[in-house]
């Protein structure tokens, strides 16, 4: 996008704002101010810190800054986005950057735009930076349970239906598991990338624990699948890093709703604690147990959201167990098939830092 100010893209978005502006600061419906138009335009490309290789552009004009983000092809969905406008709307608590829609009617708005191949969202900007290890503690992990309970309850109060029944995502993982094969224990050996990020070893053990393991994390899978819970709208990429927060290391939003789904909260539950628990794995926080950790998540999140849906703690710390191994084999198989750029250096070392993230989670690192 060289000639950013006078493209298409930014000028349907600098119009959505000026439509927008009113109802977003001012609350005056028949505003006329045009300050957007009379004043410099400032633009950057931020680098993603993702894996979708969506383009981000931050728009700061005289009326604040603004979020222009792409989404790939198989991400974006308008159901995706109803989803996310829904919760925003909730007065009790909103913790997505608000969208801002491109075309305003009065029955409808329109919250995706088509350009270039792709569909892009335009939403106010969040400043905060990505949540790191060095925020943890557990009076963090408290702060996080809250709030992901107030997001649960938001978006199961939303007029999304409700379903119950096995959870789309648990049966999905059972059949990878079923397909994944101690042979791909030669990819892995053969891996000039995982050679040169000295990844080899632990993934090899991975494969092995998958191995030992199958057929009870089957049977473990099948079970929790069975269970009766409700469903409704998740987030479901809730890894810590799309968690933001403030210079202080308070609680800013979260990004990135490309993985949203209409299935089990408890994923939700289990992606966010997983992950922080393999930083804490990483780290001396205190030497507190992991399961002191699980603990605060679980007992402040199920007093949060009384009509949870979670299960039992020993599920949620049962498939974090089965699912960092998952994710581990899933990169494996995306770094063999070339499903994941590693076209530079950054690349290269973004990757491997998830899956050394991965790896600690799973106590595969010495």
């Amino acid at each position: 996008m060289a000639d950013w100010e006078h493209s298409q893209l930014a000028t349907t978005a600098i119009a959505a704002i000026h439509r927008n502006l009113p109802w977003l600061y001012s609350g005056n419906l028949h505003s006329t101010d045009k300050s957007s138009f009379e004043h410099p335009i400032d633009w950057q490309r931020i680098a993603s810190s993702g894996f979708s290789d969506s383009s981000i552009f931050q728009l700061k004009l005289h009326s604040g800054s603004f979020a222009v983000r792409s989404w790939p092809n198989t991400q974006a969905s308008v159901d995706k986005v109803a989803f996310w406008d829904r919760l925003q709307r909730s007065d009790v608590f909103r913790p997505f950057p608000k969208l801002v829609p491109w075309i305003g009617y009065s029955q409808e708005q329109v919250l995706l735009f088509p350009w270039d191949g792709k569909l892009w969202s335009l939403s106010e900007w969040i400043d905060g930076r990505p949540f790191q290890e060095e925020d943890l503690s557990l009076d963090r992990v408290g702060e996080l349970a809250s709030i992901l309970a107030k997001i649960h309850v938001a978006t199961l109060a939303s007029p999304a239906p409700e379903a119950s029944g096995p959870s789309r995502t648990l049966v999905e993982r059972a059949h990878f598991l079923d397909r994944i094969s101690r042979r791909w224990e030669t990819s892995v050996m053969a891996s000039d990338f995982f050679q040169r990020q000295e990844l080899v070893a632990p993934l090899i053990r991975c494969l092995a624990t998958i191995d030992a393991y199958k057929k009870p994390w089957c049977e473990r899978l099948e079970q929790i699948s069975r269970a009766d819970r409700r469903h409704h709208w998740i987030v479901r990429d809730l890894w810590y890093e799309n968690v933001l927060v403030r210079p202080s290391g308070e609680f800013a939003s979260i990004v990135d709703l490309g993985a949203a789904r209409f299935d089990w909260p408890g994923l939700d539950f289990v992606r966010l604690f997983g992950s922080l628990t393999g930083v804490a794995n990483n780290q001396s926080c205190g030497r507190i147990s992991t399961r002191d950790w699980w603990g605060k998540a679980y007992a402040i999140y199920t007093s949060g959201h009384p009509n949870h849906a979670l299960g039992t703690i020993n599920e949620c710390m049962d498939l974090n167990e089965i699912a960092t191994a998952l994710s581990l084999a899933q990169w494996m198989e995306w770094v063999e098939n070339r499903t994941v750029k590693l076209n530079s250096f950054e690349d290269e070392n973004r990757i491997a830092r998830r899956i050394r993230q991965l790896c600690q989670a799973a106590a595969l690192l010495p």
